[in-house]
């Protein structure tokens, strides 16, 4: 039977990424499977929101983000969407979230991989996790 319906996805990376800085750095990219199967179709979908979990933050206050098709970072899918402040935890002021609303239309072009680009306002932090709510 074929799918009917809107399905509400989840992709989530769990690879901590250390000394996050001021610049988007390829050497800093995080990679997004958005299927969880080896189907390497391509994705077409309404990215919803990002969820960006970080630690050891340091003199940052502020993070900013964007997603591309490209492990290069030139085929820009969501535009960077500047300075949202870091959450940081009531008991632990060096853990903390951000939360970005994205509400676009989005996909990736050859496969179903798509790739998130942070940069912090200052200093650096660690990006613990991420978690990109999806529908198709």
């Amino acid at each position: 039977m074929a799918k009917v319906g809107t399905f509400i996805n989840y992709v989530d990376n769990a690879a901590a990424v250390a000394a996050v800085g001021t610049a988007y750095a390829s050497a800093k990219r995080i990679t997004l499977k958005m299927l969880n199967s080896s189907d390497a179709r391509s994705v077409d979908g309404y990215f919803d929101r990002l969820y960006v979990y970080v630690s050891s933050i340091s003199s940052a206050a502020a993070l900013s983000m964007k997603i591309t098709n490209d492990a290069d970072g030139d085929d820009v899918i969501i535009a960077e969407i500047p300075g949202k402040v870091i959450e940081t935890g009531i008991t632990t002021a060096t853990e903390g979230s951000v939360i970005f609303d994205l509400d676009h239309q989005a996909w990736s072009d050859t496969d179903d991989t798509v790739y998130l680009w942070i940069k912090c306002n200052n200093g650096t932090v660690t990006v613990d996790t991420t978690r990109l709510i999806w529908s198709e």
